[in-house]
């Protein structure tokens, strides 16, 4: 737009005066150097351009003159091709003189003029005979009863005048996570008329992502028809611009269902996150007061467990696409946040599942790959779902968790950690101790922990375990590196240790109590039954012993004890029932006849051998199912009070309290007599599945075993002990 200059010729010198009128216009219109003194100096104005007045204006797009000069168009409208038209905010349409949702309005129904027929609704820009994308059918239209103040909650429930609709309850304030703009509670995160802040409009060509303007969306979010949405919950564009959900159905992981998976909860239609949800804080309905941020499923004034408050809610800044390692610092579209840093790829032994960097072992919305969800009620744990939490580790509110290192449940569900605090060993402290190391705000034991094996970040991949700051396969696959002896006879609290590469012997932190039976091993840790009928772990890095959880109560004697695929078998010797802990419940399997304190465990096939009470036979329990699977009859006699048996290559192997070694074929039953004896009576059995060979441990003294030979190889004289020993290894 130019504006004409006056001629100042009259009182300047004529060349001065046509000087300081060039220099005043700029590049706006020219003007006439004909014009005589005396007189205005006449602007030309561009070809696209008309002479109001004394200004330039292009009548097609100025209010003030549009269409012609002098042709105001009114406060709400704009100028558009020479005509005034209303002028709609982002998201709205104009249509016939009014601004419209063309999502949902049944007279124009994805565009102007388009009439949903009678009886039919518009859902999601479609007419349909339902309404779709988490929205409700009220009367002839679909409606947002989380917002919609005329529908709230409900249809036909109506607020006050003084009232607004804020997660789908009328109040005289909006809830937390939303901000009253002009009537209405709005996420000034994500909407475009109120971007950032009440009446912060984005232009016509913007987006509002992550509370800014901008050109496109920031990583985390996608930009479906002009806002940029989350498209693994949203049931208007769930999994993708315009997939809508069903009437009934929810948007969880990124699909439509009946139910929300990967640890969410179904709040009216749609899946959420109590643990940091301020509108449905711990429970659906449960929402924060203004002011306050929803961190743990517990309303507060600051954010727990290393979250950070941004705006209105409590982030994880290490992983969190729109604050990547600070408030407002979003990564751009393409990018992830991988500990605190926006980049192509995760780090930390993260996974890039879509636009975030998830820990595929414990996200139940990408158990063990992307995309696979765990079932509502079910948890990711080392990356299987299961239907509740394995030991150690607990259910709190959804989550499966491990109370000696969350920081969130830090050694009890809700007990969260300061902002500058970390949780070690169950305790929240300022500092990590030794020999735990600060991993991104996480203290770890880099000799154990698979996520940070040797060293932060350093992660292992599925299936392994870290050990002394190397990945190993999981579930006793070896080789051994270490074997554990104690007694249960005897019923003392001496605990041994054998360096398999050294061949030495060294003793370990006492038992907490006497054991009860075997001790049983996950390739990591060590387990014991205690005469408490509690069950310990021993930290083999730190050489404690813990108490874990309590056992089924009521074992009074000698008992099976094993541990494989995240469950712990135990039946009490001369008893028909079989005990088993699965996700994080005692249940029990009647036996056909009553069980030895004998057996073993075969990682490979997934497999429990539970040997039956003075003979040979045994019962096979498929671990992934817990049933019993095989039921082997063996008469042979084998005396009792031995914890002679182990498993290797699908074989089974006892021995009575002396004598030779027996092999029974695990599928058959089929048997056969070694005749290999390795001495002494009452020998204790531990396998090495990687080496292929039996530990055994007698009153004669310390050997291994190679079965395909029939070769005993004498080891360090093992410490002294009751004959009835047993033995346990870790790689």
């Amino acid at each position: 737009m130019r504006r004409s200059f006056p001629s100042f010729a009259s009182s300047l010198l004529p060349l001065f005066g046509v000087a300081l009128l060039l220099s005043a216009c700029g590049g706006g219109g020219t003007v006439d150097d004909d014009a005589g003194p005396g007189a205005d100096a006449a602007v030309i104005c561009d070809t696209d351009e008309t002479l109001c007045g004394s200004t330039c204006s292009d009548t097609d797009a100025d209010p003030a003159n549009c269409g012609a000069c002098g042709n105001a168009c009114a406060a709400d409208e704009a100028c558009s091709a020479g005509a005034c038209v209303l002028e709609c905010g982002a998201g709205a349409t104009a249509c016939d003189g009014a601004c419209v949702d063309t999502d949902l309005d049944p007279a124009n129904c994805g565009a102007c003029g388009e009439a949903c027929p009678s009886g039919e609704v518009c859902s999601g820009g479609s007419c349909a005979l339902t309404c779709v994308g988490g929205t409700t059918r009220c009367g002839d239209r679909c409606v947002d009863t989380d917002r919609d103040a005329e529908n709230c909650g409900g249809c036909d429930v109506a607020c006050g005048a003084d009232e607004v609709c804020s997660a789908g309850a009328c109040g005289i304030s909006c809830v937390a996570g939303s901000t009253l703009c002009d009537g209405a509670c709005v996420d000034t995160t994500v909407d475009p008329a109120n971007c950032g802040g009440c009446g912060v409009a984005c232009g016509a060509d913007e987006v509002c992502s992550a509370g800014a303007c901008g050109i496109s969306c920031v990583a985390g979010s996608t930009l479906c028809d002009s806002a940029c949405v989350d498209t693994t919950v949203d049931p208007a564009n769930c999994g993708g611009c315009g997939v809508a959900c069903a009437s009934g159905e929810v948007c969880s992981a990124g699909s439509c269902g009946l139910s929300c998976s990967g640890g969410a909860t179904m709040c009216g239609s749609r899946c959420v996150d109590t643990t940091v949800d301020p509108a449905n804080c711990g429970g659906c309905g449960v929402a924060c007061a203004s002011g306050e941020v929803c961190s743990a499923g517990s309303c507060g004034l600051s954010c727990s467990g290393g979250a950070t408050m941004c705006g209105s809610r409590c982030v994880d800044t290490s992983v969190d696409p729109a604050n990547c390692g600070g408030c407002g610092v979003a990564c751009a579209s393409g990018e992830v946040c991988s500990a605190g840093s926006c980049g192509l790829s995760c780090s930390g032994g993260a996974t890039m599942c879509g636009s975030a960097c998830v820990d595929t072992t414990n996200d139940p919305s990408h158990c063990g790959a992307c995309g696979v969800a765990c079932a509502s009620g079910e948890f990711c744990a080392s990356g299987s779902c299961a239907p509740l939490c394995p030991a150690p580790r607990t259910d709190c509110s959804g989550a499966c968790v491990d109370m000696q290192s969350d920081p969130s449940h830090c050694g009890a569900c809700g007990m969260a950690c300061g902002a500058a605090e970390y949780c070690a060993m169950g305790s929240c402290t300022s500092t990590c101790p030794a020999p735990l190391t600060d991993c991104s705000g996480t203290c770890s034991n880099t000799d154990y922990d698979p996520a940070n094996c040797g060293g932060c970040g350093v992660a292992c991949a599925m299936g392994n375990v870290c050990v002394s700051g190397a990945c190993r396969p999981l579930g006793g696959v070896g080789p051994a590196r270490y074997l554990y002896l104690a007694n249960w006879a005897a019923f003392n609290t001496q605990f041994d240790v054998y360096d398999v590469g050294a061949n030495t012997w060294s003793s370990g932190a006492s038992l907490p109590v006497a054991s009860r039976g075997q001790l049983a091993s996950d390739g990591a840790t060590v387990w014991m039954l205690g005469t408490d009928n509690d069950i310990y772990e021993y930290d083999v890095a730190t050489d404690v012993w813990t108490r874990r959880m309590a056992g089924p109560g009521g074992i009074t004697s000698y008992a099976f004890f094993q541990w494989l695929n995240g469950n712990f078998y135990l039946c009490q010797q001369s008893t028909s029932t079989l005990h088993i802990y699965s996700g994080g419940a005692w249940s029990t399997r009647s036996l056909s006849s009553t069980c030895s304190i004998a057996g073993g465990t075969d990682p490979v096939a997934n497999e429990v051998y539970v040997k039956r009470y003075g003979q040979a036979g045994f019962w096979v329990v498929d671990a992934s199912t817990n049933a019993i699977v095989r039921t082997i009859t063996d008469g042979t006699s084998i005396a009792e009070n031995t914890s002679s048996g182990a498993v290797l290559g699908g074989t089974f192997y006892t021995r009575s309290g002396g004598g030779q070694i027996f092999a029974l074929d695990g599928t058959s039953g089929a048997r056969t007599a070694t005749g290999d004896d390795p001495g002494g009576s009452y020998p204790g059995f531990s396998t090495d599945h990687a080496s292929r060979v039996i530990y055994m441990h007698s009153s004669s003294g310390f050997s291994s075993y190679d079965p395909s030979t029939g070769v005993f190889t004498p080891l360090a004289t093992g410490p002294t002990q009751s004959t009835v020993g047993t033995i346990t290894q870790t790689f």
